[in-house]
């Protein structure tokens, strides 16, 4: 495959391909063997159908639909891998998460899911800080004052529960809660239900 001592990497092309089978056929040693039947779709060529295998750790899920990367040999297609990069598997994550929205019935909601994910793997920490910083809008808009949140170190768990308890006891006041339904989240919450 891809020429004689040469790395796919180095002889092939790039590639995504949609799973349109997927079986665990083997599991052991914290390794599963996959059977892919999948839809290659080439930057710069018409889309093939090929079968591959390959061994993931065990707990990565594949799913009929989803995209992975691979890697393809230019002159002879039934010649194809995963490719195992890093950027590989970035960009068959992002292109994943923009079929989400014409899965979910709506083509309008692939481009946002894809700008998200670009920007997340791109910068996880400035990712992570403006997610924080919209939640806390959110939260502010409906009423909620975060106790204790800082926008870059999460609640302790005390800290979280006394934050939750005076936002039921917030809704209780304005009503939005009766007595009971107040009773029973209380409850829920401080673990006695």
């Amino acid at each position: 495959m891809f020429g004689k001592d040469k790395k796919p990497e180095e002889n092939g092309v790039r590639a995504q391909a949609e799973i349109v089978k997927a079986e665990q056929s083997s599991v052991g040693a914290g390794e599963a063997l996959w059977d892919l039947d999948v839809k290659v779709k080439p930057e710069n060529g018409d889309p093939f159908d090929a079968h591959l295998e390959a061994k993931l750790p065990q707990y990565t899920m594949l799913m009929v639909g989803s995209t992975v990367p691979v890697v393809v040999d230019p002159s002879d297609h039934s010649q194809v891998t995963l490719d195992m990069s890093p950027q590989g598997w970035m960009d068959a994550t992002i292109a994943s998460a923009g079929q989400m929205g014409a899965l979910a019935g709506n083509p309008a909601l692939a481009a946002p899911i894809k700008e998200m994910m670009e920007a997340a793997m791109k910068d996880p920490v400035a990712f992570r800080q403006h997610a924080m910083e919209e939640a806390q809008k959110a939260f502010g808009a409906a009423g909620f004052t975060v106790v204790g949140a800082t926008a870059g170190a999460p609640q302790t768990g005390e800290a979280a529960m006394v934050d939750t308890l005076q936002k039921l006891a917030d809704l209780h006041k304005q009503g939005v809660l009766t007595d009971e339904e107040f009773a029973q989240q209380k409850a829920k919450l401080l673990g006695q239900q």
